[in-house]
């Protein structure tokens, strides 16, 4: 299950080009603290559970390394740059990596008023922000 995962890596080659520009990005714009390289890297711990996941040819949670070990390197990152607490580093990368990299399908289109003139679908807004709300809740434990 190794090579088809590595086979499936080298043809999504743009997440390992996607993890050093988050890398670069997280050095270069470090006074900006942790928050948006965790969210970066929650995405792309997205992509690496689609590639790890073989749950359809095998039975069984084999994306569960491959997540770990991209938690472990977030949480390298977010205390080798900042020195912040990289316990809430690691909970929001693999809570947003987990559901982001779950199959999503939007089967209500309806569209609400919000009151501000802008019409919104609620399955469109969940369908893109799936993850990402308590993922930045996570993240803020970083700060503390």
């Amino acid at each position: 299950m190794t090579s088809l995962f590595l086979r499936r890596l080298r043809r999504r080659s743009y997440l390992p080009l996607t993890a050093v520009i988050l890398i670069l990005g997280a050095v270069a714009l470090a006074p900006l603290g942790p928050g948006p390289f965790i969210l970066g890297w929650g995405i792309l711990g997205a992509g690496l559970y689609r590639c790890a996941d073989v749950s359809r040819i095998r039975p069984g949670r084999t994306w569960i390394p491959v997540i770990a070990v991209h938690g472990l390197l977030a949480a390298l990152v977010v205390w080798g740059i900042w020195g912040a607490n990289p316990a809430g580093a690691v909970a929001a990368v693999l809570f947003i990596a987990y559901r982001r990299g779950q199959a999503r399908r939007v089967t209500n289109f309806a569209t609400v008023d919000s009151g501000f003139g802008i019409s919104t679908s609620p399955g469109l807004s969940d369908y893109y922000l799936r993850g990402l709300v308590v993922g930045t809740l996570l993240a803020a434990l970083t700060y503390l």
